[in-house]
């Protein structure tokens, strides 16, 4: 039964993978002006200092999911430490934090949209608990 139990929860973390590497790939940022101000409280950039940054502003996504008593926290629990030879944390809003999105370097909403899509995938596939997270750098 328990081979059976994570093979269905590997099945469901692939096509949640799967679905936020889709909306990641699919998702086109806003693109970040950078330079260098005229002045402290000037919106005008000094001319040469201007640079677009095509993949947008840059942050950080996650996924956590509760209770970390739950079926699916301790599979991944193990399987991470299995993988990683790591202990995992908790999180700090509770439970696991079962996913830090890595794809696409520092663009802030790519990995939103990575993290909404996965966080979308568990929950509709029966664990409740499934959040997204993100944040500005």
């Amino acid at each position: 039964m328990k081979e059976n139990q994570d093979a269905v929860f590997e099945a469901i973390w692939l096509e949640a993978h799967e679905a936020g590497r889709k909306a990641g790939n699919a998702h086109t940022p806003t693109p970040m002006v950078i330079g260098r101000a005229v002045d402290l409280f000037s919106d005008k950039i000094v001319p040469g200092t201007r640079e677009v940054v095509d993949e947008g502003m840059c942050g950080f996504a996650w996924i956590n999911v509760r209770p970390a008593t739950s079926r699916f926290c301790k599979w991944w629990k193990a399987r991470e430490e299995q993988r990683t030879g790591r202990k995992v944390q908790r999180a700090y809003e509770g439970g696991y934090t079962v996913y830090w999105v890595g794809e696409y370097n520092q663009s802030y909403e790519r990995k939103e949209k990575f993290a909404e899509a996965f966080a979308e995938v568990l929950r509709n596939r029966g664990i409740p608990g499934a959040r997204a997270f993100s944040r500005l750098d």
